[in-house]
């Protein structure tokens, strides 16, 4: 009997922990493949704005929050959560009916700023802020149940 679990640990004991790493790293993993082997831009349910001044302008007039999502290109898990979470028609739904969306992109000179005043540190980074500019929420990067969850107060 205890021959038997040693040879079944044995034939374990490397397995396991590739298989912790594998899960660890699977959204790494995941988003270089849609980087590189997936549609290139698949369309977002959510109506981005272009711009923070007109995106808190609006959030004045209208009452809204405003959910910033910073992001790049070249962030693998930004890749996952423009692929799997922003086209979800129910995350969709809530950020258009219940808040003012805007994506920065992190690369973008114009909007560095942001990156400062926010003080992002990794990215993905999703906020959700007032009309003054106040944060009123922070996470970084989720599931769209999750962000379902996250959007809803």
């Amino acid at each position: 009997m205890q021959e038997t679990l040693k040879t079944h640990w044995e034939n374990w004991k490397f397995t396991i922990p590739i298989l912790l790493l594998l899960f660890l790293m699977w959204p790494m993993i995941k988003g270089t493949y849609y980087k590189n082997f997936g549609e290139e831009n698949p369309e977002s349910s959510i109506r981005w704005r272009g711009s923070f001044q007109a995106a808190l302008e609006e959030s004045e007039s209208s009452g809204k929050p405003i959910l910033l999502d910073f992001s790049a290109s070249w962030c693998p898990p930004c890749q996952v959560m423009k692929h799997e979470v922003w086209t979800d028609s129910e995350v969709g739904k809530v950020a258009n009916d219940r808040y003012v969306p805007l994506l920065i992109d992190v690369d973008v000179p114009e909007t560095r700023y942001l990156s400062q005043r926010y003080q992002v540190s990794s990215i993905p980074t999703i906020l959700i802020i007032d009309s003054k500019g106040q944060i009123l929420k922070r996470s970084g990067a989720l599931s769209a149940s999750a962000m379902t969850d996250f959007l809803n107060p």
